[in-house]
């Protein structure tokens, strides 16, 4: 009855053809839920899907079943997508987060929330992870820093992973993606240096190590330092000066005394 109606009343208004009227038909059947089509973009104009026009000649939106996408043409699509300051690229999303997907001229990439880093590898390829106490992980969590641009040579150094470096080599903290090891115990030391923070000093027998502590928080202060003319081999005993001038207290130690000051 419903297609005897439509057809009487599309000939009585002389406005369609049999087939458009049948086509109209077929529509009129469908329920409001039936539309399964996807908007895709045109393959032969070679577009890629964009996440908006702006406004650009070249852009185009499609449309179907209620869903709309953004067509860009290829040539004229140089974009690169790049993650936001507060997200990581990665090839997989972790377990229990929530992550997006970055779309720029037909280049997809998939973006997470930055959160605590454990190593180099929960970061980006221009940072490291910091851990600001310097404990490696053991006390506070670890956060995604920018990397230093340049380093100089310096004293023996002790990273987290248990690299330690030698007399003038770079040992800048994050310059070779590591964070320093502020316990001194990461690495293996030369049977005649001692750990001084994160530094090694093994300079001589008249070696000393002046540590102060950070109250706020932060890696300790620590420097290899060399005693005065006379105190040889280095004691506690022949640096009381050097111990009353920050307020502090010495211990002596089998390759060399440590003088801990109170923080600041």
């Amino acid at each position: 009855m419903r297609l005897e109606r439509l057809l009487g009343f599309a000939s009585g208004l002389g406005l369609v053809g049999i087939a458009g009227v049948l086509s109209f038909a077929a529509l009129a059947s469908q329920g409001c839920g039936d539309c399964d089509a996807v908007p895709l973009c045109n393959d032969t104009e070679e577009e890629v899907e964009e996440e908006a026009c702006n406004q650009e000649a070249s852009c185009r939106e499609v449309e179907a079943c209620g869903t709309v996408i953004f067509c860009k043409e290829t040539a004229n699509c140089l974009a690169i997508p790049v993650c936001n300051e507060d997200e990581l690229e990665v090839t997989t999303c972790p377990a229990g987060v929530t992550c997006e997907t970055r779309t720029l001229c037909g280049t997809s990439i998939l973006c997470a929330p930055k959160g605590p880093c454990l190593t180099a590898a929960d970061c980006k390829a221009d940072e490291f992870c910091d851990f600001r106490d310097g404990q490696c992980g053991a006390g506070v969590d670890g956060e995604c820093k920018p990397r230093p641009m340049v380093c100089t040579d310096g004293p023996p150094v002790c990273f987290c992973d248990g690299t330690l470096t030698m007399d003038g080599d770079f040992g800048c903290e994050g310059f070779t993606g590591k964070d320093l090891d502020s316990t001194g115990t990461a690495c293996t030391l030369p049977a005649t240096a001692f750990s001084c923070g994160h530094l090694v000093c093994d300079y001589g027998s008249d070696d000393y190590c002046l540590y102060t502590a950070d109250d706020t928080g932060g890696a300790p202060y620590v420097s290899c330092s060399i005693a005065p003319q006379g105190c040889d081999p280095a004691a506690c005993a022949c640096l009381t000066a050097e111990t009353e001038a920050c307020g502090g207290t010495c211990v002596d130690g089998p390759n060399g005394p440590k003088i801990t000051c109170p923080g600041g």
